[in-house]
């Protein structure tokens, strides 16, 4: 379907490809706009993964955006001390929906009591991480994306949303290696 159908109304190519290597993932993703005027554009990947009884996650960032009742950010705020993940934090230990900003582009997880450990790492425009921890879900997911949440309603300020010029591509690469 045509961007239009899905009620977007910048034309857009996209393109997603997965590549097996012996020990890691790499999703690499690319959005071209395809419209005769500049479009914004921003690429994100929402992975979950298993919430075992000893999982751990771990993750610099600089700063965090609380949500306010509508479950959107709301304010910027540095990162109180529970829900830092630097050192590695068990997964649970705090219920998040929450955007990190200034990560480093490198997040550990570790899947214990199993040996795993992913090491999920993204490239360049991914310095966001929204980190997903329901309340008693089985799961959890750590986000890598380019922009805050939301971005499209606060152009006005830096939220990573990129304006592509015609013709433009907006691309990046997420690994998840096995350590």
């Amino acid at each position: 379907r045509g961007a239009s159908a899905l009620g977007w109304p910048f034309p857009f190519a996209a393109e997603l490809s997965f590549v097996l290597e012996a020990d890691a993932l790499a999703v690499r993703m690319a959005m071209t706009n395809r419209h005769d005027r500049p479009a914004p554009a921003g690429l994100g990947l929402h992975p979950f993964f298993p919430r075992t009884a000893e999982a751990t996650l771990r993750f610099k960032a600089g700063a965090v955006w609380r949500n306010g009742a509508d479950h959107l950010p709301s304010e910027k705020i540095p990162i109180p001390p529970e829900w830092s993940h630097d050192p590695a934090r068990r997964v649970g230990t705090a219920t998040l929906d929450n955007l990190f900003l200034e990560w480093e582009g490198e997040a550990d997880i570790t899947l214990a009591p199993s040996p795993i450990t992913v090491r999920l790492s993204a490239s360049s425009p991914f310095g966001r991480l929204v980190v997903f921890v329901p309340e008693g879900k089985p799961y959890f997911a750590c986000e890598p994306v380019s922009h805050r949440t939301d971005a499209i309603n606060h152009m006005e300020e830096n939220t990573g949303l990129r304006v592509l010029a015609p013709g433009e591509t907006l691309e990046g690469e997420i690994r998840f290696g096995l350590r």
